[in-house]
């Protein structure tokens, strides 16, 4: 989380959209940690429904996990910098993107986790 010496907790403060640089990007860490939420609570849907099939979850299990190498992968690429702090290479609003970024990675495998073949009279439908 963004902070700077003395200000107070992150999660005390306001969400200001189109405050100050900091705000923005407070507002977009914390739509990303949303997105993570979603995602986690997805995952956890996805396991419910194959509880009963353990082909199925050790497949989900080692999906989500290549996923998780694909996410760091993509937002590397999308941040290329050889710095701990991104904000040297790209400015002070690299954080909102990098986090609107994360959270759109996360959102789409939320969705991608909630989609799945249904059951039909003639075999699995894809649609």
């Amino acid at each position: 989380m963004l902070a700077s010496p003395g200000a107070e907790p992150a999660q005390t403060m306001d969400c200001v959209p189109d405050g100050s640089e900091f705000e923005r990007n407070l507002c977009a860490t914390r739509d990303a940690e949303r997105a993570e939420e979603e995602l986690a609570s997805a995952l956890q849907a996805a396991r419910a429904r194959n509880a009963h099939d353990p082909i199925a979850l050790e497949a989900l299990t080692r999906a989500h996990a290549a996923w998780l190498v694909f996410r760091e992968a993509a937002l590397a690429a999308a941040f290329p910098c050889p710095h701990d702090d991104i904000t040297v290479c790209f400015g002070a609003s690299t954080p909102r993107c990098h986090a609107r970024f994360a959270a759109r990675l996360a959102r789409e495998r939320a969705a991608h986790l909630a989609e799945r073949p249904q059951p039909g009279p003639d075999g699995l439908r894809c649609d």
